[in-house]
């Protein structure tokens, strides 16, 4: 063993140094014609002299970039020796040398010297000669004219000071020139005096010209937005004074530096000029006039937001009734795309709240109504996991042969017989067989850490075949709104119907398994319920513009109006016939004229349970004790809609009876005042059956028994009433009507298949003495 570990020695470092040749000539490899890359001239400016002469060189392992750097100092073409510098810095010259650590630029210092005087020698004299004109300037002119040899200067320093910076070989503060700062600070100066002289060059400047004044001013000075805003006010009277033609011309100039409100100016005074010729006689100007010219004036590119010369008032006044009772299925929204005042009020208010206004226009909705039609049913064939099943795993059968394979390799190897007579032959029979041994060894390793990783068996999973349901539904939305135009001004009065529909068509899926094993698929590729609730639910948008165009379309149905309150009348008619027609064709859930659903409450126990109260008190309801057992606190539901809880203060087990203090007030019951039942009387039940919630259920009274409670705890018989009254889990705890008086609690029946009609309430006796003891 001892050879061959010194065979290993030796046969690593045999390996390292060939490896370590190999990457010597892959590196010459990869060095052998690649070629120089010089800067191109709009990063550092080379005079044509400095070509001369030159030549591209082939870098390799013996003429790598620092050699050529100094042979292209040494002939004297320094520019291409900064572009080569600016090319390889970071990859050669601050690279560190690998046996000293230093950057290899610090061998090549004095060649950089050389280049970098040099070209301070070149621009020294250009930006001395910057500095001079730029401060040549002492005055700030005016005139555009006047600012064009400024504008010269100012770009030509800039243009030093960028070619001067463009060469990284004097970033180094050692070789920057002081005079670079003090030309940017001569830039600074003059570009605040021209900053300050701005105002008075733009109001001198012809805002109607086809240039703009921020492409004719000293470029990157002013803050276009801000300048433009701020000094709006000294070219406003030209604009106030321009005709149509000069207005669209400034807008397609400025536009884009002009905020909401410099907008709307310039859009107003357009519309002005627009609408002047119909300024002589102010009845001439009507809505339509008015909307003819704000879509002109959009067409041109101008932006508005609000119309301030005639007050114009667009009201949202759909009826609150309408939509508290759901017959507005899906609500609108009004796109105000017109430059007209909003607001949403009561009808009765429309003329009282908007006496100023010009023209009203008002918004009705008078139905929003959605319909699904389901076109098509089919069922969709899919599989889901319904369990699992062990198998035998192929891979542990591979796995185990492979261990034992690897094994009985390992066992050969190591009694391998070397003996030999030769001594040489021994020792070379030795090392294979070392080398063998070693590496069935790592075989066995490798074989067994896979033997222990497998499991010899696995867990297959079961599918099963099962449907699901695809149905295609069309989904239609429909709105109807009634809407009025007042024109104040002429007198008159428009009203019409504008139809609003949306239409969408899904193919939605149901029934699918949560364990289908395509579940994710299948909900990637159909519609669910939520889907279509979204849409249902979803606004649809109407813009005002398509509602003014309705309107200018059927303009010849305008009315002249005598009284504004006549018309108001009218609208209150066709909001109330719009309400009718509601009322008409809705069919109410719940029986208003019954006033015994007030006094009765739905209980909900924590422990999922459902049950039936009912009030004896203002703030006292009567129920079963098996309907609240197991808790203390409990929602509780007013036929109503009110929501509330309860507490229990009082209960009997024996009776299973329990009374609960309620947050909220009802109309408690009336007891039966008689001690006689007759047998056959009519009685109701009203309860939750199912959880169906405020149902009626009516029958008579079968028979008055004495019996065991339901708990069966001992203690004495408890007096029942006997009722065929439809009761079921839910009506537990309600209560048992005689007309409008309670004569029972609801508690019990017989279940069984041949039984039918056998219902118990506890005798409102039983109730009386619980409700009387310490109440």
């Amino acid at each position: 063993m001892k050879v061959y570990s010194n065979n290993n020695h030796f046969f690593f470092i045999l390996f390292s140094i060939t490896m370590i040749l190999q990457g010597c000539v892959a590196n010459n490899a990869l060095n052998i014609g690649q070629k120089e890359t010089v800067s191109n001239d709009a990063q550092i400016q080379v005079n044509p002299e400095d070509n001369d002469g030159y030549k591209e060189r082939n870098y390799s392992a013996f003429n790598d970039q620092g050699h050529h750097f100094e042979e292209l100092v040494r002939n004297g073409f320094f520019k291409k020796a900064a572009a080569l510098y600016e090319d390889h810095e970071y990859l050669y010259f601050d690279k560190k040398a690998v046996f000293s650590q230093k950057p290899n630029k610090e061998k090549h210092k004095v060649s950089i010297d050389i280049v970098a005087n040099h070209l301070n020698a070149i621009y020294i004299k250009k930006i001395h000669h910057a500095i001079s004109q730029i401060n040549s300037h002492s005055i700030i002119p005016s005139s555009i004219e006047g600012l064009n040899s400024i504008k010269k200067d100012i770009d030509f320093g800039r243009e030093v000071i960028r070619a001067y910076k463009s060469y990284s070989i004097i970033d180094d503060e050692a070789y920057q020139l002081n005079k670079v700062e003090a030309l940017e600070n001569s830039i600074q100066t003059i570009k605040k005096e021209l900053n300050n002289a701005a105002p008075d060059a733009f109001n001198s400047f012809d805002i109607f010209s086809d240039k703009s004044f921020f492409v004719e001013y000293p470029h990157d000075i002013l803050n276009k937005n801000r300048f433009l805003i701020d000094n709006f006010a000294l070219i406003l009277p030209k604009l106030k004074n321009a005709d149509c033609k000069n207005l669209e011309q400034f807008n397609t100039i400025y536009s884009e530096y002009l905020n909401e409100e410099t907008k709307d100016i310039i859009a107003n005074l357009y519309l002005s000029n627009i609408l002047s010729p119909l300024k002589k006689d102010s009845k001439s100007i009507c809505l339509k006039d008015i909307i003819s010219a704000i879509k002109n004036l959009q067409a041109r590119g101008f932006t508005i937001k609000n119309y301030k010369n005639k007050k114009v008032t667009f009201i949202e006044a759909t009826s609150k009734t309408l939509l508290k009772e759901g017959h507005i299925e899906f609500p609108s929204e009004v796109d105000i795309d017109l430059p007209f005042d909003y607001k949403t009020c009561d009808l009765e208010k429309v003329f009282s709240d908007n006496s100023t206004s010009n023209f009203i226009i008002v918004f009705d909705v008078a139905q929003a109504n959605v319909k699904r039609r389901i076109l098509k049913k089919e069922d969709i064939k899919s599989s889901f996991l319904s369990g699992y099943r062990t198998v035998d795993n192929q891979e542990y059968r591979r796995v185990s042969v492979a261990m034992a394979e690897a094994q009985r390799g390992l066992s050969s190897a190591q009694y391998t017989n070397c003996y030999s007579t030769n001594a040489w032959a021994t020792l070379a029979c030795e090392i294979g067989k070392a080398a063998a041994v070693s590496g069935w060894q790592n075989k066995v390793n490798a074989a067994n850490q896979e033997y222990i990783s497998t499991s010899p068996t696995l867990q297959q999973e079961i599918h099963d075949s099962y449907n699901f349901s695809i149905s295609n539904v069309d989904v239609t939305k429909a709105m109807t709104v009634n809407y009025y135009i007042l024109d104040r001004v002429n007198k008159k009065y428009f009203k019409s119907k504008f139809d609003v529909s949306e239409e969408k068509s899904f193919r939605l899926a149901y029934n699918i398994k949560d364990e289908d094993i395509n579940r994710s698929a299948h909900l990637s590729n159909y519609n669910t319920e939520t889907d279509i609730e979204l849409f249902e639910k979803r606004p649809v948008f109407i813009k005002l513009s398509n509602l003014m165009q309705d309107y200018i379309k059927n303009i010849n149905k305008t009315k002249n109006l005598v009284c504004e309150n006549d018309l108001r009348k009218e609208m209150l008619e066709d909001k109330n016939k719009a309400l009718a027609d509601y009322k008409k064709n809705a069919y109410e859930t719940k029986s208003l004229d019954d006033p015994r659903f007030n006094n009765v409450v739905v209980i909900y126990n924590p422990q999922k349970k459902l049950g039936t109260g009912f009030f004896v008190a203002p703030n006292h309801v009567l129920t079963n004790y098996h309907v609240i057992e197991g808790a203390k606190f409990f929602e509780m539901k007013l036929y109503n809609g009110l929501e509330t809880f309860g507490k229990v203060i009082k209960s009997d087990v024996r009776l299973d009876l329990a009374l609960l203090r309620v947050e909220a007030r009802g109309e408690p019951v009336k007891f039966f005042d008689s001690n006689k039942l007759k047998l056959g009387v009519e009685v109701e039940a009203i309860g939750h059956p199912k959880g169906l919630e405020f149902s009626i259920t009516r029958g008579v009274i079968s028979a008055l028994r004495k019996q065991k409670s339901v708990y069966d705890i001992g203690g004495k018989d408890i007096l029942f009433i006997q009722t065929d009254a439809a009761i079921n889990p839910g009506n537990s705890g309600g209560p048992l009507f005689i007309g409008d008086k309670v004569v029972g609690i609801n508690n019990q029946k017989i279940v069984a298949n041949v039984v039918e009609g056998l219902g118990f309430a506890i005798h409102y006796s039983e109730a009386k003495k619980f409700l009387e003891e310490g109440f």
